[in-house]
């Protein structure tokens, strides 16, 4: 079997820990007799803006309703991010649609050529309580505000 491992995501944001835990993995699954190679797609970089103009629109149209009437009811950060989301010009949601279509295009292309991806799913190990409570994440000795 042959699979792709993605490289570009967040290669530069990735812990130590993760990156020799990702290594290892993929050790293993070449010891099994899967063919890796190294793959990206040329539009990663707008990824990020993409989810930001769609998804959080999508979620917040899907609580409007309790959005109007128990606000109250959601933490201050997926309040603001819900509200300020309803506040995106329907332009900037319609252009993110397309760039979204780009982007799905390139994968499906990529999938075509390798019907497997390896990637890390994040890029530091899972934050403790603490860390979501402040709002920093530990990465390698260093505090990152998230």
């Amino acid at each position: 079997m042959k699979a792709g491992i993605f490289r570009g995501y967040f290669d530069e944001f990735i812990s130590r820990e993760v990156g020799d835990n990702f290594c290892q993995a993929v050790a293993l699954l070449e010891s099994l007799g899967i063919e890796a190679e190294e793959v990206t797609t040329a539009h990663l970089d707008l990824i990020p803006a993409i989810k930001v103009c769609t998804s959080r629109m999508e979620n917040a149209a899907a609580h409007e309703a309790p959005l109007r009437t128990r606000a109250q009811d959601y933490s201050k950060a997926t309040l603001y991010s819900y509200v300020s989301a309803l506040l995106t010009p329907a332009t900037t949601y319609v252009m993110a649609q397309r760039a979204r279509r780009i982007v799905c295009a390139e994968f499906d292309e990529l999938l075509g050529r390798v019907p497997l991806l390896i990637l890390p799913t994040i890029p530091f190990a899972v934050p403790s309580i603490q860390d979501c409570e402040t709002g920093l994440i530990d990465i390698d000795g260093k505090k990152i505000k998230r």
